[in-house]
This record gives C-alpha cells, structure tokens and sequence, in this order.
C-alpha cells in the first residue's frame, strides 16, 4: 500500500493510493485525489438524526456528511471533517467517483473544518490574492488558465477555500489542476498540453499545472464578478456595488446548501460580512469573445490597478 503526505487546502493530507484506484485492475486513477484516511468501506445507510434537504442526493448532520447517487451507484461517507469512507459496494466507475470526491465531499470537509469555499480561481499578484468568482460556466478556469499561460501562478481552480485567521481573510492552494471544458481550450489556440478527460460522457478535461508558491495561505486583494452574455463584442468591467457584495458572495459560495446542512451558517456570515469589504468588480464578457486574448488583456490590467 503506497502512503505519502501533502498539504492541501490548508490540511495535511494523508494519501493512500488504493481506494484512488480501479478496483478490477489496481491501476491508479487519473486525477490525483488528496483526502485525510480515506479508504473502501461500509457506508451507513442512513444517518441517525439528518437535516434532509430536497433535490440533493445527501444526507448531513453536524459533523456527518453522506452521498449517494442511486443511478450511478455511488456512496461515500465522510465524518468529522477527517475521514472518507468510499462504500465497497460502489459500482460507479472510478472517474465519477473521482468527480464526486474532487467536487462535493471536498466541499463537505471544508465545510466542516470551518473554511469558506468559494466557487471561484483564485491567482496570485504582487498586491495578493485575486479570486474570479461565478456561476458555472461563466469562465472562472478560462481567466485563471489564460493568466498561468502568461506567467502568473494560480492558487486555486474552481474551489477556492477562504478562512478567518486572527481577523484576517486568505485563501488556501487548491489542486494543481485545472478543469476545463473543450470550448475554453479551444479559446487558447496554442494550447498543445497532454489533457485528461473527467468523465467518457462530457468533455471537460483535468489539465495539471506548476506553480511556484509556497503551501500556506495567501491574503486576498481583490475579487471578481464573472457574467456571460450572448453578444460576441459587449465587454464591460464596473466596479460592483457594495449592496450586492453579499448577495454575489452567497450565490456563489461552493455547494452552499451544505452550510446548512452541517450548521455552519454562523461561520458563513461572519467570514462572508468581511469578505464583502474587499474590492469587487463585475465583468460581462461573451461567451465567445471575437479576440479573447484582448479579453485576457483587459482584465489584467484591471486587475493590477
């Protein structure tokens, strides 16, 4: 059994290779996934006193977090922010096991260990942090993607965990991958990097990545705003009104529902009230920009300002 240590999300994370690998050939997965004790199990079949919430396949307590997609035959178990148990009776295949593990539980562990995840990329400046937030699709990997192409290092791809330390807001590195769908790849013309599906039926890609930082947190500077429009020429970049802030901050927060669910909301509101006193801009941008790298271009020098 191959055991080794990473720091991840501000956590010191204990791998352990096999519950990360086909159960049928004992390869390793594609996408690395790094978890604290995480291995094949028994789940239990329900949770003893859960806060059910409609249309979610999960079920959670305040320190319990249970998954489960019947149609692809996925369970897993997470409790007490530190331990993942994968049910031996999953019959999904290993990429939507691996999607879940890298989407919704890493969301509930944040959750649990009192981190904020925000649904945004996060990259690096000299003046600090600058998070891209947004709804899905909106471009949040296309900004940061295009950013590392000319140089700058990216903290975080679509999950970007924020946490209150002594008063102070930063945000913790992420993993070192980006996930992108074919449409964003085709926007960086000169792309030519090995790419790694996430799932056979969509096609959106795992795209690892370097970067030369340091595994600690990072203050914030700035935030943006990312919206999508239908028209190829409409760019407009204004500063966001400090009256929306907060209602952007929590539409945008990473699986949301769950704060909820595992009684974070006090959590929530005191990092979230902070959060909205930092500088924030919306950006409207087309789906498919005419010239993209002029959109990179207009947004990086916003973003040094």
């Amino acid at each position: 059994m191959s055991q080794s240590k990473y720091v991840n999300f501000g956590f010191s994370w204990e791998i352990n290779t096999n519950p990360f690998a086909d159960k049928s050939t004992g390869k390793q997965a594609c996408g690395t996934v790094f978890t604290t004790n995480a291995s094949w199990g028994l789940t239990p079949r329900l949770l003893s006193k859960p806060i059910i919430l409609k249309n979610i396949c999960c079920e959670m307590a305040e320190n319990e977090f249970l998954l489960f997609n019947k149609k692809l035959g996925v369970r897993i178990y997470v409790v007490n922010g530190n331990e993942i148990i994968i049910d031996e009776n999953s019959c999904a295949d290993i990429k939507d096991i691996l999607v879940y593990l890298r989407g919704s539980v890493t969301g509930a562990l944040l959750h649990m260990n009192n981190y904020v995840p925000m649904h945004a990329s996060t990259v690096l400046t000299d003046k600090g942090s600058i998070l891209f937030t947004g709804v899905s699709g909106a471009g949040k990997s296309t900004i940061a993607f295009a950013l590392h192409r000319r140089g700058y290092n990216v903290i975080c791809d679509d999950i970007s965990p924020i946490k209150n330390v002594e008063e102070q807001l930063f945000v913790y590195p992420g993993f070192s991958q980006f996930k992108l769908w074919e449409d964003s790849l085709k926007l960086n013309k000169s792309f030519k990097k090995e790419k790694v599906r996430i799932r056979d039926s969509i096609n959106k890609y795992y795209i690892d990545f370097e970067n030369e930082i340091e595994n600690k947190p990072y203050p914030i500077y700035k935030i943006y705003n990312l919206r999508i429009h239908n028209s190829k020429k409409i760019l407009t970049i204004e500063k966001t009104k400090e009256i929306d802030r907060l209602k952007i901050l929590n539409v945008n927060t990473y699986r949301r529902a769950y704060v909820k669910g595992l009684n974070k909301e006090a959590v929530h509101f005191r990092v979230k009230v902070k959060l909205a006193k930092f500088p924030m801009t919306t950006i409207d941008r087309p789906y498919l920009p005419d010239n993209f790298e002029e959109y990179v271009d207009r947004v990086e020098e916003d973003m040094l300002k």
